[in-house]
């Protein structure tokens, strides 16, 4: 773990990407709703499309667990530490 967060810390690669993911599971999860709340679903795809629900949903709120959370409050501790060894 130590060596992934000293590499992260170093490369801007991995902050574009977890805000690239980040958008666009947002953007998946509110075109997902969108859909279903304005358009009928089909019988035969009924479970599929509440799947993939389901899976930008629990998606979407490790969103903001990350972004809102103690994950955002560890990842701000990791990146002080590292600004304090140096």
């Amino acid at each position: 773990r130590i060596s992934a967060r000293h590499m992260a810390g170093r490369s801007s690669l991995h902050a574009w990407a977890v805000c690239a993911m980040s958008v666009l599971i947002v953007i998946g999860f509110g075109i997902m709703l969108w859909l279903i709340l304005g358009n009928p679903i089909p019988m035969g795809n009924n479970e599929i499309i509440y799947i993939l629900l389901g899976t930008l949903a629990a998606a979407f709120t490790q969103v903001c667990n990350f972004w809102l959370g103690s994950s955002r409050s560890s990842q701000d501790k990791t990146n002080q530490i590292t600004e304090l060894k140096k």
